[in-house]
């Protein structure tokens, strides 16, 4: 987990650099239908998160470079990484974004260990199996922000009127097998959304799942596309372990079918909830919209 920490800390300190640069250096990947965006800062702190992780005997798929075959012959588990998770929002100066690096039992299909910092201030949040959900603001001094971190539990209002959803909107997208959304799907969901409580869309998944798990009042849940890849929603542990429920799913072959929770490989939208009533209405209420012509 240490390891998974620094990581984590150094890929941040590399886009909070991005954060202060008054030019963000955007380049589109060409050929892949999505108009996504990367910048250098993604591959920067790509770089830095991956000059830690050689510490450790497990593979990485990262996000931008794939596949890193690390020589240890321990292949049950991979990291997932994802080296800046909001391209988009911060190439246009928003704060949002965020970085995070996960541990996924391939055999088992879960997440075992995740950790989300947040660059613009320095709030780090991790999570192992079994171990709870605790958040901490950097202070240089890794050790002594360890002995002060605070376990975070998920917010124990209703989902309601005035309650908080956040929803990774995108306009639809395709993998490169199926359809996963359309534009009307997300203009349907957002309404339905609406007509109950509040829905924010702030522009990154991770920062999203770390928020529901922080407890703050009135986040009651998330909805979201892995449209990057698995590396989007691995911090769905940090609401599990928080006590909170995520359940997800996938539309592969144009039908709607649960996956186990935190199969982040498997999964094309996962939901987060606060507590299990309120899994159950976004749920029924995703259901809904996306089995709607």
């Amino acid at each position: 987990m240490q390891t998974m920490i620094q990581a984590t800390l150094a890929g941040m300190a590399q886009v909070r650099l991005g954060q202060r640069s008054a030019v963000g250096q955007v380049v589109t990947k060409q050929g892949d239908g999505q108009n996504t965006v990367v910048t250098k800062w993604d591959k920067v702190s790509e770089a830095a998160i991956l000059a830690v992780l050689k510490q450790s005997p497990y593979d990485v798929w990262s996000e931008e470079v794939g596949f890193v075959d690390q020589g240890g012959g321990k292949q049950d588990l991979v990291f997932l990484v994802d080296p800046l998770d909001g391209s988009k929002p911060f190439a246009i100066g928003a704060p949002t974004s965020t970085v995070s690096v996960a541990l996924y039992d391939i055999k088992r299909k879960t997440v075992t260990a995740c950790v989300v910092g947040e660059p613009a201030t320095g709030k780090v949040m991790f999570a192992e199996e079994g171990s709870g959900t605790f958040a901490f603001y950097s202070s240089g001094d890794l050790e002594a922000d360890l002995h002060v971190a605070e376990e975070t539990k998920v917010w124990a209002g209703q989902f309601g009127s005035g309650s908080v959803v956040l929803v990774d909107c995108y306009h639809g997208f395709a993998l490169k097998d199926h359809p996963v959304t359309s534009p009307a799907t997300w203009g349907r969901l957002m309404v339905a959304l609406n007509d109950i409580g509040i829905t924010y869309a702030m522009g990154t998944n991770c920062g999203h799942y770390a928020l529901l798990a922080l407890g703050r009042n009135s986040v009651a849940g998330v909805i979201t596309t892995c449209r990057g890849g698995p590396h989007d929603i691995t911090p769905g542990l940090l609401v599990t372990e928080a006590g909170g429920v995520v359940q997800s799913f996938s539309n592969k072959g144009g039908t709607l079918q649960e996956v186990v929770p935190l199969s982040v490989m498997d999964a094309n939208f996962m939901i987060g909830a606060n507590n299990a009533e309120t899994a159950e209405r976004l749920v029924t209420i995703f259901k809904e919209v996306l089995m709607t012509a």
